[in-house]
């Protein structure tokens, strides 16, 4: 499901990079909007990813500078590499949270078998 949302959340992505400025959504300063869309991207494609946060880290920061290289191709859009880079640090900091997620999950893991280690009482062996 989460790889279903991180496919949805690009091609989102996507059709808002490449569509006519004038069908572009405007909720919020132009880079708060693309550092927030890619911070969501990359904590999904973290979470989609599991462990290969490299992986995940260098998809969404390769997607961000695809989508805005594609924009040279697109008449009325413009790319500019400052654009790419805001996209790709609120990339990596969604992947950072994502992956962050994952320890606290494991340490919650490890605290409840910690507590139900010491809430179950050790039987004495007859002997």
């Amino acid at each position: 499901m989460v790889v279903g949302l991180a496919v949805l959340g690009a091609a989102a992505i996507a059709f808002v990079t490449f569509c006519p400025i004038g069908m572009r959504p405007h909720l919020a300063s132009p880079d708060a909007e693309r550092f927030a869309a890619f911070f969501v991207l990359g904590g999904l494609i973290a979470l989609a990813a599991g462990r290969r946060w490299v992986s995940a880290t260098v998809a969404v920061v390769a997607l961000a500078f695809a989508f805005e290289a594609g924009q040279l191709i697109i008449p009325g859009r413009d790319a500019m590499l400052s654009d790419a880079i805001v996209k790709a640090l609120g990339g990596v900091c969604g992947c950072a949270v994502g992956q962050a997620f994952f320890a606290l999950r494991r340490l919650v893991l490890r605290l409840s078998v910690v507590a139900a280690r010491r809430r179950t009482p050790v039987s004495a062996s007859a002997g």
